[in-house]
């Protein structure tokens, strides 16, 4: 099925995060994709590129976004999270969550995890073909989860759940 669309990203970091960025610089050489992006570095500055919004609760600056990825999604605001939620439930749209901190904040709406595990590791193990050395997976898997990927441990840290017609 050969099709000549590009997959709209939105990248959205509420602070710099390694693995955000590592993530976006992939996806922005890809063709296939058009990505913009936001990453607040403090207070008030913002790095920003395309037409990424200030805030994820402007349903008009989403309505032409495919997928959002959202980097430290613990210092989302709870008007962020309901965007997202909306997105989700009423576009259909898909929303992946880099953690690099297993962190209580307003995203636990979306993920349904009650606690985190961690595990630090001296040598990195291979997880869907990348390599971590820091890991952190639900206690208990939200009802419902499609697990992706799991560590050498058997831990399930890379998961899906639907969010109304989204995921």
């Amino acid at each position: 099925d050969v099709r000549d669309a590009r997959w709209s990203a939105l990248f959205f970091d509420p602070r710099p995060s390694w693995g955000a960025t590592f993530v976006r610089r992939v996806i922005a050489r890809d063709a296939r994709f058009d990505v913009s992006s936001r990453v607040e570095t403090s207070a008030s500055i913002a790095t920003v590129t395309g037409d990424a919004p200030a805030s994820l609760d402007q349903a008009f600056a989403l309505q032409d976004v495919d997928v959002i990825v959202v980097g430290a999604p613990e210092g989302l605001r709870d008007r962020d999270v309901a965007g997202l939620e909306a997105f989700m439930r009423r576009r259909g749209g898909s929303v992946v969550l880099l953690l690099d901190r297993a962190e209580a904040g307003a995203y636990d709406r979306l993920t349904h995890v009650r606690s985190w595990s961690r595990a630090n590791t001296r040598s990195a193990v291979n997880v869907a073909g990348l390599r971590a050395s820091m890991l952190a997976w639900p206690t208990t898997l939200p009802a419902g989860a499609d697990v992706i990927a799991r560590d050498s441990a058997g831990h399930p840290v890379i998961w899906r759940t639907a969010m109304g017609s989204g995921q």
